[in-house]
C-alpha cells in the first residue's frame, strides 16, 4: 500500500499551481512564437517616412456615399511602427461589406477574391510596406496589390488621416 503524506486538498492545490505556471509559460512563448512564425519582425520592415507616435488610431468618412457605407479604419501603431490596419466599409444600419462579402451576399465577381480579402491584403500592403507609397495609382485603384480590384480612394484617405494623427 502507498502512503503520502499530502492530503487530497493539497494535492489540488498544488497541481492548480503547476496548471498556472504553464499556462503562463505558453503565455509568454506563444505571442513571439506566432509573431516569428506569421509575421516579418519590426527588424525586416522599412522605417516608416515619418516618426509614429504608438497607440491605436481611427477614421470614419464625415458622410455615406452614394451606396450608403461610410469607410472606417483602424490602425495600431506599435514601437513607432504600423502593426496593424483594419479597413471596413459600414452601412447606417450596421450593415459591414466586410461581414456581408464573408456571407456571401456581397460578391463583387465570381472568380475574384471577397471584399474582406481585398481590404485584408490593401492593409497587410501597409503595415509591410510602412506607407501608402506606391500603393494606389491617379484613378484610385491599385497596380501594387495582386488580385486587388476594389476603388481605394477611402482607405487610402482613411489610412492616411490615421498616419497624420499618429505623426503629431
Amino acid at each position: 500500500m502507498h502512503h503520502t503524506n499530502s492530503s487530497p486538498k493539497q494535492q489540488n492545490i498544488i497541481g492548480l499551481a503547476l496548471m498556472a505556471i504553464l499556462s503562463v509559460l505558453v503565455i509568454l512563448i506563444s505571442e513571439p512564437a506566432y509573431a516569428s512564425l506569421h509575421r516579418m519582425t519590426r527588424a525586416d520592415l522599412p522605417k516608416p517616412s515619418v516618426e509614429l507616435t504608438d497607440g491605436v488610431y481611427t477614421y470614419e468618412d464625415p458622410e455615406a456615399d452614394d451606396s450608403g457605407f461610410k469607410n472606417q479604419i483602424s490602425m495600431t501603431v506599435f514601437d513607432g511602427y504600423i502593426t496593424s490596419v483594419s479597413w471596413d466599409c459600414v452601412g447606417a444600419d450596421g450593415t459591414s461589406k466586410r461581414q456581408l462579402s464573408l456571407d456571401g451576399q456581397y460578391i463583387m465577381t465570381e472568380d475574384g477574391l471577397l471584399w474582406a480579402e481585398q481590404s485584408d491584403a490593401v492593409s497587410s500592403y501597409v503595415m509591410d510596406n510602412q506607407t501608402l507609397d506606391g500603393l494606389m495609382d491617379e484613378s484610385g485603384y491599385t497596380q501594387a496589390v495582386a488580385s486587388v480590384s476594389i476603388n481605394l480612394y477611402g482607405f487610402y484617405n482613411g489610412v492616411n488621416d490615421c498616419i497624420a494623427q499618429a505623426s503629431k
